[in-house]
């Protein structure tokens, strides 16, 4: 199941990929490998920019989602939830 899901959420790093995520008070720990969401932008050569992450994450509780996360000058959002 997916929802898109617009809110904002504080990403912690290790480096330069998350290692967490909070939400609505809860604190989601990446639990694989995090994968760059990219955009390509074609001026004279393709180019692309890191506009995002993709990764699953797992609450202390044990549930483990794959979240979608963006993020502009104005900090982290989340953009889409997969069950």
């Amino acid at each position: 199941m997916f929802v898109q899901v617009i809110e904002a959420v504080v990403l912690e790093f290790g480096g330069d990929k998350p290692v967490s995520m909070t939400c609505r008070g809860v604190r989601w720990r990446v639990s694989d490998t995090p994968t760059e969401l990219r955009e390509t932008i074609y001026l004279t050569h393709p180019m692309s920019r890191r506009v995002g992450w993709r990764f699953q994450a797992t609450s202390a509780g044990g549930v483990a989602r794959v979240f979608d996360v963006a993020g502009d000058a104005a900090g982290w959002r989340l953009a889409a939830v997969y069950d």
